[in-house]
């Protein structure tokens, strides 16, 4: 198991080495935000701005 992750870990930082040197715009989508949000993050981030939100008031 122990293996596995350190294999794992190892080819993460070898192929976020290896991208920027093949694509100039590599360094833009390695720190582009919507590859890190999940579905489920994004709904929750939906609903505390909708929660927060204060409906206008019409006067009468």
């Amino acid at each position: 198991m122990k293996r596995l992750v350190l294999a794992l870990l190892l080819f993460i930082f070898k192929e976020s080495a290896v991208a920027p040197a093949l694509t100039p715009e590599a360094d833009i989508t390695l720190v582009n935000p919507s590859m890190f949000a999940r579905e489920g993050y994004r709904r929750h981030n939906m609903m505390l701005s909708m929660c927060s939100h204060k409906p206008p008031v019409h006067e009468s």
